[in-house]
């Protein structure tokens, strides 16, 4: 409390009250849930005021009123957070039994076909080979459905993914997912350099899955009868792969997106459950490293760029992201 800055010894050559010819101040400290001070409530006058001793009561109580009434309000917002996370939640459950029923539908519905067409087609052999590739092209379809889900829960329970990292090479690497895709899909036209190839430390079987899953999605997205290009590119610290696709711009609206789970853009449903994407990026950042998306002369390209070394001390050859 200050009464009169002009006769008080203590503030009659303070230089903000003279600067502001303030004479009388009364203030009181805001403090936080546990005791913290996060502000100050105050009164001034450039008259000098005869403050009490109930004045300053009333102040404190009014303080306390104050911070009474911030902490329900932020108590009310973080209330409001957490159910409209909850509600989020339960929407991204039921979205996810709705994909996930839908999509598991198409491969079961061709086993069960399969199955009672290969009642009849005994001693048929070139039938009975047809029935069982179909088989095995739908189970392979439901258990790339059921690791993205695994994978995801666990991104989601905060286990994270787990990274081993190892020396690989990325060109090799590569090639072998190009190879599974062709063959997967022989109308699958892509172009990839095999001369090209980096050294890096990294988990090879998951950054397989990495660059099959951009590449799926780029095969997905491109412009009809065009080629997805897979190139590779780097410097001694980092390794680039970039996935391409032609295609009209990617808008930035929905670049913001397009890591999140379940998005599957304005195509119809496929055979997959819009993680792909999702996991990609999640491993990704499990190597420390990061995705970039970007748009350009009729191109999208998607670049997956890795540190060449594991930035992790020597002795931990795993990590985890969530």
């Amino acid at each position: 409390m200050i009464n009169d800055a002009s006769t008080d010894a203590r503030f009659k050559d303070h230089p903000g009250l003279k600067r502001y010819n303030i004479n009388s101040y009364i203030a009181v400290p805001l403090r936080g849930p546990e005791g913290k001070p996060f502000g100050t409530l105050c009164a001034l006058d450039t008259d000098p005021s005869a403050i009490s001793e109930d004045d300053l009561t009333i102040f404190n109580l009014l303080g306390e009123l104050i911070t009474h009434q911030l902490a329900a309000q932020d108590q009310l917002a973080q209330g409001r957070m957490q159910l409209e996370a909850a509600h989020e939640e339960g929407k991204a459950r039921e979205r996810l039994i709705a994909i996930l029923g839908h999509d598991l539908r198409s491969p079961l519905t061709a086993i069960r076909t399969s199955a009672q067409l290969g009642r009849t087609a005994i001693g048929e052999r070139d039938l009975v080979d047809v029935l069982f590739s179909g088989i095995e092209t739908s189970v392979q379809r439901m258990s790339r459905m059921i690791a993205d889900l695994f994978d995801f829960t666990r991104g989601q329970l905060g286990s994270g993914i787990p990274i081993t990292r190892a020396p690989s090479h990325l060109g090799t690497i590569c090639r072998i997912v190009v190879e599974e895709i062709r063959r997967g899909d022989p109308d699958a036209v892509i172009e990839f350099d095999e001369t090209k190839g980096l050294e890096l430390e990294c988990d090879a079987d998951r950054m397989a899955q990495v660059i099959s899953n951009l590449v799926s999605n780029a095969l997905q997205y491109r412009e009809p009868s065009t080629a997805v290009r897979v190139t590779l590119c780097g410097d001694s610290q980092t390794a680039v792969v970039r996935v391409s696709n032609a295609g009209a711009p990617i808008p930035e609206s929905t670049k913001a997106n397009l890591f999140k789970a379940f998005l599957r853009g304005n195509h119809p449903p496929t055979e997959n459950l819009g993680l792909g994407l999702f996991i990609a990026n999640e491993i990704v950042k499990a190597h420390r490293g990061m995705i970039e998306v970007s748009s350009g002369d009729g191109w999208n390209h998607f670049d997956v760029q890795i540190p060449r070394r594991a930035q992790v001390p020597a002795d931990a050859t795993e990590d985890r992201v969530g």
